[in-house]
C-alpha cells in the first residue's frame, strides 16, 4: 500500500485553464496551448496562438507580437475568431481597435460561464453580445471551447447565436469562423480534393486542411464543419496568404452568381447553432489522417 502522504496528494489536471480577468490561458501537460483574449480593448474576442502537440505555433504572430517578419496585412485577423461582416448593416468582421468606421460592430464578453481544466480536457464558455456602434445588442452569443489533450491537439468550438431583434446576415464573403495562419502553412486541400486557393476558394466541403514546413518539421490545421450545422457543407473563404474561414453566407461571391442570395434572416428570439472541430496536427493532411478523423467525429 502507498504511504498516506502520497494518497493525500491531489491529482493535478493535465489541462489547466486559468482566468486572468481579461484573458483565459490554457496549458496542456504544463506547456502553453492557447489563450482566449476578450478585454475591453478587444473588438472581437479571439483565441491565440494555436499550437500543435510539440509546441509549434501554426497561427500568425502579428499584430499581437511585432518583433517578427510576419505579413502586415489585415490587422483584424487575430488568431481564431467568429464574426460576420454584414449583420443588419453592421460589420463585425473587419473590426479592430485601430479602425474608425461608422458601421463597425463590437463583440463584448459579458460573462465567463465556465473556465475549468481536467485530466483530459479543459473548457471555456463565454457569453458575448454583438453590439452596434451605438451599443445596441443585435445578437447574444454563447461561445464554447473544449481543448483536448493528446496528439493531434483538438479544439472543439460551439457557437449559439440568438437574435435579440430581427437580424439579417447579409451575403458577404467575410465570415464567419476565421483563423489567420502562419505564413509557412502553404499547402491547402479539402474533403473534395481541391488544392490551394485557386481550387478551394468559394467551394463547399466537409473540411479544409492547410499545412506546411514550419520549425523543424511539417504541421497543419484542419477545420471540420459539422453535418448538423446550418447549410452544411459550408463554403470556404480561404486564401493562400494564410486565411482559413468557413462561411455559409457569401454565396453570391463564392458562386460568382449575381442572382444568388446567401443572406439569412433570423427572427427575434430564434437561434443558430454552429459546431466546428479544429485539428492541430503534425505532418500534412494525408499523414494526419484528416479524412478518418472527420469520419470518426461525425459518426459518434
Amino acid at each position: 500500500m502507498l504511504p498516506a502522504v502520497f494518497l493525500a496528494i491531489p491529482l493535478i489536471a493535465q489541462v489547466q485553464v486559468s482566468n486572468g480577468g481579461d484573458h483565459i490561458a490554457v496549458q496542456i501537460d504544463g506547456k502553453d496551448a492557447s489563450t482566449f483574449y476578450f478585454g475591453p480593448s478587444v473588438t472581437k474576442p479571439y483565441l491565440w496562438p494555436l499550437r500543435v502537440a510539440n509546441g509549434t505555433e501554426v497561427t500568425r504572430h502579428w499584430p499581437m507580437e511585432t518583433n517578427n517578419k510576419d505579413p502586415r496585412d489585415h490587422i483584424h485577423h487575430r488568431g481564431l475568431w467568429f464574426a460576420h461582416s454584414l449583420v443588419n448593416g453592421i460589420d463585425f468582421w473587419n473590426s479592430d481597435p485601430s479602425y474608425h468606421k461608422d458601421n463597425m460592430g463590437h463583440q463584448v464578453v459579458t460573462g465567463i460561464e465556465q473556465a475549468d481544466g481536467g485530466a483530459e480536457a479543459g473548457t471555456i464558455k463565454a457569453a458575448i453580445d454583438w453590439r452596434d456602434p451605438a451599443g445596441h445588442v443585435l445578437i447574444s452569443e454563447k461561445r464554447g471551447f473544449v481543448f483536448q489533450r493528446g496528439d493531434p491537439r483538438i479544439v472543439d468550438v460551439d457557437i449559439v447565436l440568438t437574435a435579440r431583434e430581427d437580424v439579417t446576415f447579409g451575403d458577404e464573403k467575410d465570415g464567419v469562423l476565421g483563423i489567420r495562419l502562419a505564413r509557412e502553412l502553404d499547402q491547402m486541400t479539402s474533403s473534395e480534393g481541391c488544392h490551394q486557393e485557386a481550387g478551394c476558394w468559394g467551394k463547399r466541403a466537409d473540411w479544409v486542411d492547410v499545412s506546411g514546413k514550419i520549425g523543424t518539421g511539417t504541421a497543419g490545421v484542419a477545420v471540420f464543419d459539422h453535418p448538423d450545422n446550418p447549410r452544411h457543407p459550408t463554403y470556404w473563404h480561404v486564401r493562400d496568404y494564410g486565411l482559413l474561414a468557413a462561411n455559409i453566407f457569401g454565396v453570391k461571391f463564392f458562386t460568382n452568381n449575381s442572382a444568388a442570395d446567401g443572406s439569412l434572416k433570423l427572427p427575434q428570439g430564434q437561434s443558430l447553432h454552429f459546431r466546428y472541430r479544429v485539428i492541430l496536427h503534425a505532418g500534412d493532411a494525408s499523414g494526419a489522417k484528416i479524412s478518418d478523423l472527420y469520419r470518426a467525429w461525425t459518426l459518434r
